[in-house]
């Protein structure tokens, strides 16, 4: 089964400058969606997220019953450059969240695969929870699949291990 970030491998066309909207993909590592810092969906989608992190701390700290996971993305800058990158083995604390960062960066250098780090309550770009094979949250996922064509959607929907609902807001075993 292929994890979330491997899911959203898909073909692109390679650039030697990749552009918005292309999707790069990497040797041994998650593949890479470029977005312009202007996107209005991932704008909205980033503040949807950040609407909504409230249900994602509640299930967070009630624990998963069925062994889902839960994840945040962040925002990481350095020297004129951003990325936003997923964290695992997530914990919250006095509004930070901790982790640990889940795949090689793109464009900066630090940090890296397996570096702990801190995201604020009101800077994350996203939470994602798996919840009994079907993703909640996941706002920039959503966004990112729905861009997808007919064909790309098909290939996701087969190879990803989990499934993409319309309910957004986790049951939290509920």
């Amino acid at each position: 089964t292929l994890g979330l970030m491997d899911a959203l491998s898909l073909p692109c066309r390679r650039t030697a400058k990749p552009r918005s909207g292309d999707v790069v993909e990497r040797d041994g590592n998650p593949p890479v969606a470029i977005v312009d810092e202007n996107d209005a969906g991932m704008n909205q989608a980033i503040a949807d997220a950040r609407k909504s992190v409230d249900v994602f701390i509640r299930c967070l700290v009630a624990g998963r019953p069925d062994g889902g996971g839960h994840s945040i993305k962040g925002e990481f800058k350095e020297g004129g450059k951003s990325e936003h990158m997923w964290l695992s083995d997530v914990t919250y604390r006095d509004g930070v969240f901790h982790g640990v960062i889940n795949n090689e960066p793109f464009e900066i250098h630090s940090p890296r695969l397996g570096d702990a780090v801190q995201v604020p309550k009101d800077q994350i770009s996203d939470w994602l929870i798996v919840e009994n094979g079907q993703v909640r949250g996941g706002y920039s996922v959503r966004l990112e699949i729905g861009r997808m064509d007919k064909s790309q959607r098909r290939e996701f929907d087969k190879s990803a291990g989990f499934q993409m609902t319309e309910q957004v807001l986790p049951d939290c075993g509920q």
